[in-house]
């Protein structure tokens, strides 16, 4: 039995060897954007103490520290970090060994807005823009054992993003979705990173971004976070809010 029929017989895999029609398989040429299919994670959490924290994981290469690129700021330049700060909440979620985190000195001076984004393809970190005039208040809604908060939107967005989590079973992710009289925005998942869900008892992964279009705030009716797994309404987007976060 030749050498190489012996290696396969046994499974055995052969280095060196290869056969006249061997041919690399197509798809390891393709660029790793193509053959990505696990989106990467993150936050740009803020500037606390004087310090830029946030995180960033890539579950294909889970063990390398990603490249962040910081820009903005008082001095207005641009810097690149290494996402290699351990976070136990990132890891406790199940996101790698939480070697992914980063904290970049700012010192008192803080302008807007900070920019996070992936040194390699330049894509936004979640979060990012940060800006430390953004401090509007959020709009909380309770309903029975269910919490759902939408985070004051950043001007000129056309997406929204807060958390929703059922205190009853924290483990459980909702699916939520946005209705305007007839329009639906959604439903998405909400399992994004949203550290406020961990004071409530969830693991800090409760987190949604819902495109949405804020015309239908003219509708009459008053948009309304409804949960899609039963339809039951978790919160009311009231103009009241939405005024005092520059939406109407």
């Amino acid at each position: 039995m030749g050498l190489v029929r012996a290696a396969e017989c046994f499974g055995l895999g052969v280095i060196g060897l290869r056969r006249p029609w061997f041919r690399p398989t197509p798809a390891l040429a393709l660029p790793p954007r193509q053959l990505r299919s696990v989106e990467r994670i993150g936050w740009l959490e803020g500037v606390h103490d004087g310090w830029l924290r946030g995180w960033a994981h890539d579950p294909i290469q889970p063990g390398k520290p990603a490249r962040i690129q910081i820009s903005g700021g008082a001095t207005g330049g641009t810097i690149t970090v290494l996402a290699d700060h351990y976070r136990a909440d990132v890891q406790a979620a199940g996101h790698g060994l939480g070697v992914c985190g980063f904290a970049v000195p700012v010192g008192a001076m803080v302008a807007d807005p900070i920019e996070a984004r992936w040194a390699d393809t330049g894509e936004p970190l979640p979060g990012s823009p940060w800006r430390a005039g953004a401090a509007k208040a959020p709009l909380e809604g309770w309903r029975g054992s269910r919490i759902a908060v939408f985070d004051p939107p950043l001007p000129g967005s056309a997406t929204l993003t807060g958390f929703a989590l059922d205190t009853a079973d924290p483990p459980a992710r909702l699916e939520v979705m946005l209705v305007a009289g007839e329009h639906r925005f959604g439903p998405v998942r909400a399992c994004r990173h949203a550290a406020l869900a961990r004071t409530l008892g969830g693991d800090g992964f409760h987190g949604f971004y819902l495109p949405w279009n804020p015309a239908v705030l003219a509708e009459t009716v008053e948009p309304e976070l409804r949960d899609a797994r039963d339809d039951a309404l978790l919160l009311k987007l009231n103009r009241t809010w939405a005024r005092s976060v520059g939406l109407a």
